[in-house]
């Protein structure tokens, strides 16, 4: 249904299915350009640099190594995803379910993850050089993350553990308070 969907559309534009797929921000309308991403994704597609996935169901898919820059994923769901190595910088992850997923040495530099779920997701060696204001790090693991600088206001810990991570200029004053661990 959803690829007879996308071509209809690509042959009232008057381009092929191909060429849409490989561009999808040249359709005409947000729902259309929506369409097309959360195809290119479930399809393992990693090239997805400014896509439009706001909202989609994307839990489980295998996109290890993809590039997701300045992509919108707000409210998208991606529990239990293979995300390693993933690209996710100045991406808008607001309110996203990252829940359960494999994120290890995935790139968050930029990226906004206000009211995000990254609840017992496993972010060894990712990359959090900015602000987890308002994330859910609950069971999470964070071994050997780079969280230099981040700025962890009202971040859920509980459960969540640190070890061997670069946490210049991070605040822990009341992580153990809060119920998260932090291992020398």
């Amino acid at each position: 249904m959803l690829h007879k969907f996308l071509l209809l559309i690509t042959l009232s534009l008057g381009c092929t299915l191909a060429n849409a797929q490989k561009d999808c921000s040249r359709l005409k309308g947000l729902t259309a350009q929506q369409e097309c991403w959360t195809v290119k994704a479930k399809r393992g597609e990693k090239q997805l640099k400014g896509a439009v996935l706001s909202a989609a169901d994307l839990s489980g898919v295998s996109l290890k190594g993809a590039n997701f820059e300045s992509a919108h994923l707000n409210y998208t769901l991606l529990a239990g995803s293979d995300l390693r190595k993933a690209n996710f910088s100045g991406a808008d992850l607001t309110g996203a379910d990252l829940s359960q997923a494999k994120l290890g040495k995935a790139n968050f530099t930029g990226a906004n993850l206000s009211g995000a779920n990254l609840e017992g997701a496993d972010l060894s060696g990712a990359d959090f050089r900015d602000n987890l204001v308002h994330v859910d790090l609950s069971n999470a693991n964070l071994v050997g993350a780079d969280l230099t600088g981040a700025f962890l206001e009202d971040a859920f810990v509980k459960g969540a553990i640190i070890s061997y991570s670069s946490t210049k200029g991070v605040e822990f004053s009341d992580w153990e308070y809060r119920g998260g661990k932090v291992i020398d």
